[in-house]
């Protein structure tokens, strides 16, 4: 975390009631930072792992069930899917957030704000 986005979430972890809310805040702040969307890499394995090699469990006599997970190169981040537009706080936000996203980040031209009252 860049030293701005590390004090804030101090900073607002101090202020909270027990540790478990300091934890809970640090941890919602943590993932809502240009950083954690931007800098969050999967690499493929050396050698894949064929589904023979796997240690598969036995029917059980239920239905099957299974987790699918997909691993989209170029796929939809959270940080693209809400970007900071304008009057996000007393800092411009929008430029943070291009600093860090550089050349993937979205043209402030092609977003379409959100209107939402304060607070």
């Amino acid at each position: 975390l860049n030293e701005r986005s590390a004090a804030i979430i101090a900073e607002q972890a101090a202020m909270a009631s027990s540790e478990a809310a300091a934890v809970q805040k640090a941890a919602e702040l943590l993932i809502s930072s240009a950083e954690f969307h931007s800098t969050g890499m999967h690499a493929r394995p050396e050698t894949p792992v064929g589904v023979s090699e796997l240690n598969l469990p036995t029917n059980l006599g239920r239905p099957y069930k299974a987790i699918v997970v997909l691993f989209m190169h170029g796929g939809c981040d959270s940080y693209n899917v809400l970007v900071p537009h304008s009057n996000c706080s007393a800092t411009d936000l929008y430029q943070e957030y291009k600093d860090v996203r550089s050349n993937v980040a979205l043209e402030k031209e092609k977003l379409h704000p959100i209107q939402a009252e304060p607070g």
